[in-house]
């Protein structure tokens, strides 16, 4: 398969965003990136298409709130999904009461495959991302097994690498049981000692290892670096793009 590209999760330059849409994503495509990943709400489809094509950037997904893939706006996020050519809607968190036992974990995988279901229809997916507490065992199971067990290969599961170190779990081991079912994949700097303030390249990941597993299915590395006190955003995600680089991503 070809090689993954490099997007930037745009949760990351959030504030920039907010001041200047277009000046952002042209930043973005100046650093190197290939593809950006949007967040919560919605922005006009006419003003979010211009800014991307005048940045010559692709959209390679929306991190999509969970209320938004159940059956009464599942069709309204498909509509505009569409609209903006997009079709890759992960959920990146799950509400409160979603959480509180096995059960409510299962009940929102139950909905986080029902909606994969409809998506395909329309040739699109939803899946899963991770913060910490989904390696915080619940009823003696971690969650991002619940979630990967009650779930088929059509849910992609988003594997934060630096989420998921933080909650003490093992992002290579975890990727390795659910091969094939991450289509993209969140690269977030982490180290044991600093957690978040650290950089690509000088924490404790095991970069080579990861290009190796994520290689043979990811399309696409997208870097997520939220550690403002270290860099300002804009370079901390240029820095982030230029030690994958130098890593051979």
């Amino acid at each position: 398969m070809p090689k993954p590209r490099i997007a930037v999760q745009l949760f990351s330059v959030r504030h920039e965003m907010a001041k200047n849409l277009p000046g952002t994503l042209k930043a973005v495509r100046d650093i190197g990136y290939d593809g950006v990943e949007f967040y919560g709400g919605y922005i006009r489809p006419d003003i979010l298409l211009k800014a991307l094509k005048s940045a010559k950037l692709k959209i390679v997904g929306w991190h999509t709130p969970f209320a938004n893939i159940q059956p009464g706006l599942i069709e309204a996020t498909i509509a505009y999904n569409k609209l903006i050519g997009n079709n890759s809607m992960v959920v990146p968190a799950l509400p409160p009461d979603c959480t509180l036992n096995k059960a409510a974990w299962l009940k929102a995988a139950d909905v986080i495959q029902t909606a994969a279901k409809r998506l395909a229809e329309d040739g699109m997916y939803t899946g899963y991302h991770n913060h910490h507490t989904e390696f915080s065992p619940v009823e003696g199971q971690i969650p991002w097994d619940i979630i990967g067990g009650a779930t088929d290969k059509t849910v992609a599961l988003q594997m934060d690498t630096g989420n998921c170190m933080r909650g003490k779990g093992d992002p290579l081991a975890l990727m390795k049981k659910y091969a094939g079912r991450g289509r993209t994949i969140h690269l977030k700097p982490f180290s044991k000692s600093k957690e978040f303030a650290t950089m690509i390249g000088s924490d404790d990941t095991d970069w080579q290892a990861l290009k190796k597993l994520g290689d043979t299915e990811a399309e696409w590395y997208i870097v997520e670096y939220e550690c403002e006190k270290l860099y300002k955003p804009l370079e901390g995600i240029k820095l982030c793009y230029d030690a994958l680089k130098k890593l051979g991503f």
